[in-house]
């Protein structure tokens, strides 16, 4: 395939193009080159044709490979990190032989949760997806086209991403877990008190039966799901216009404005709005600013 400003030549008679043609090297031609004739007639470029490949080495081939299962780890471990130490921290702090005061509520473990989800999708996000659920990556294959293939090495990664937070957590706070529970080598599981295991993993209550347990269970991941797919779709609605964000501190909001009464544009500049760039209201690196 040709065209005025560049080519893409890849040999049909190499089997090892023909297999992925998008995974292995093509060349594009320079438009800028001009082609010329030697003594013996024979047309050459002037400059030589540059050549682009996705895996230069096996290096490459191996971390295209594994950055999406990775981010999945990661971002699952950052969540689990921070969801579970929340966890222990509001319930450990209960008990007076690991804290004189309580050092936090319910509410506090619902917004540890709340931030926990967030920076575990910021971590994940921009690589994988940022799914960081299994149930997540099951509902994209199903509805989002998401390919069957990946379902199992992210779900494993989700697994083992949340297997090394737990230990880490767990090995974090062991002391006080044993002040808790009153030695290492005891460990209790809910209705037992004080049943530290609920701390890093969901118990059901004993007035519940197995089917109102897989009915919670369906209908929070149900409405998790609808409103995941409702805020990723780029055809739904986007988030209204016309907010004013979090400027309730005057300090905050007017202090870091660029425009401010002293170098905001001159009369003229406004009249052809005219503006500076970002990077010109900056200072500017020792020995790099230009005289005006």
């Amino acid at each position: 395939m040709s065209s005025p400003h560049n080519s893409v030549d890849i040999p049909s008679n190499d089997s090892h193009f023909r297999r992925n043609s998008k995974e292995y090297a093509v060349h594009i031609e320079d438009p800028e080159n001009k082609p010329r004739v030697l003594d013996n007639s024979a047309t050459v470029l002037e400059h030589p044709i540059e050549h682009y490949t996705r895996f230069p080495n096996r290096w490459t081939r191996i971390r295209a490979r594994i950055r999406e299962p990775l981010a999945e780890f990661f971002g699952t471990m950052i969540l689990i990190i921070f969801g579970l130490s929340t966890n222990v921290q509001v319930n450990a702090s209960a008990f007076p032989q690991v804290a004189s005061s309580e050092k936090g509520v319910y509410l506090s473990s619902c917004f540890g949760w709340a931030a926990a989800t967030a920076l575990g999708v910021w971590v994940s996000g921009g690589v994988s997806g940022g799914h960081i659920n299994p149930a997540v990556t099951l509902a994209f294959a199903v509805w989002r086209d998401f390919p069957w293939r990946k379902v199992p090495i992210y779900i494993g990664s989700q697994f083992l991403g949340a297997f090394v937070a737990a230990g880490f957590v767990y090995a974090n706070y062991i002391h006080a877990i044993d002040a808790v529970e009153g030695s290492r080598h005891i460990r209790t599981v809910p209705p037992q008190t004080p049943g530290t295991a609920g701390w890093f993993s969901t118990y059901a209550a004993s007035f519940m039966s197995n089917g109102s347990c897989i009915f919670d269970e369906f209908l929070g991941t149900m409405v998790l799901l609808m409103c995941l797919c409702a805020l990723t779709d780029t055809r739904n609605g986007p988030p209204p216009p016309g907010l004013t964000g979090f400027a309730i501190n005057p300090a905050r909001d007017f202090g870091p404005r660029n425009e401010s009464l002293i170098n905001r544009p001159n009369a003229t500049a406004r009249a052809a709005r005219l503006h500076a760039m970002n990077t010109e209201t900056r200072k500017p690196p020792g020995g790099t600013a230009v005289d005006p």
